[in-house]
């Protein structure tokens, strides 16, 4: 188990007053029995209140609204989390986390793609690996290449993408091979801002796959999000009234105690 201190900040920026801007927030972490959470603490600027839910997906969702002109958002959180995959429970698998979503749908390349990797005996999980570590070698990092709309066609189209799309990729590789996989945002140590893999369902639990990096999920990932891509995990959405162009400035810190 480690015990590790994070930290979130989103500041927007706008290049005039905006006004009646109702917002959605995601960036909470989940509270879950391989992350126990303490501490925990948030604060927006200008202040108001925040109504919490619940969505389909078990992520909290805080929305709130400010009617009167202002020129920044900021939202920040902290706290500490007790982190062991160890304790991961069975669980239900949701059927919609075993078909194709929005932003994650078979396309011809990523189909002759997958014909390298037929399925495999070992099992679920070593065939999800196996589709990672194909992925790895075919496919480069590269930020700014991508926006929180490519779908992981158009990313495996052009050959290159961040975590967004690394992670996206793979879940409708194994989808198409029939095992159920579901988004990730998140953090992990030394990242300066959020963070996406994978989570494929095995024998009951759910196992994390890093395709970024090409590795298995240890104790130095922290959970903010999960859905069936990353359309269900942005961390915030929010409308205004106003022209003002918006600039947004995302810090994440996460170090071990």
């Amino acid at each position: 188990m480690r015990k590790v201190k994070f930290s979130y900040s989103m500041e927007l920026q706008f290049s005039q007053p905006v006004w009646q801007h109702s917002f959605s927030l995601l960036a909470f972490p989940l509270r879950l029995p391989e992350q126990q959470i303490g501490g925990f603490s948030w604060s927006l600027q200008p202040e108001t209140g925040l109504n919490f839910q619940q969505d389909s997906f078990g992520n909290t969702i805080g929305s709130g609204r400010f009617d009167a002109p202002h020129t920044f958002f900021l939202y920040e959180m902290s706290g500490v989390a007790w982190l062991s995959q160890s304790r991961r429970k069975p669980e239900p698998c949701l059927p919609f986390y075993r078909y194709p979503s929005a932003a994650c749908r078979m396309t011809v390349p990523l189909q002759n793609f997958l014909q390298q990797y037929p399925a495999v005996q070992n099992g679920i999980l070593q065939q999800a690996i196996e589709l990672m570590q194909g992925l790895h070698q075919q496919f480069r990092y590269e930020t700014g290449s991508t926006s929180v709309s490519t779908t992981a066609g158009d990313a495996f189209a052009q050959g290159c993408g961040v975590c967004q799309d690394y992670a996206q990729i793979l879940i409708t590789l194994c989808r198409a091979q029939g095992i159920a996989a579901r988004y990730i945002a998140g953090m992990i140590f030394g990242e300066g801002a959020t963070h996406a893999w994978v989570e494929v369902y095995d024998n009951g639990l759910w196992h994390g796959l890093d395709p970024t990096q090409n590795k298995l999920v240890d104790d130095g990932y922290l959970k903010l999000a999960q859905g069936r891509d990353c359309l269900d995990c942005r961390l915030n959405r929010g409308v205004f009234c106003g022209q003002a162009v918006q600039k947004q400035r995302v810090y994440v810190n996460l170090e071990e105690l």
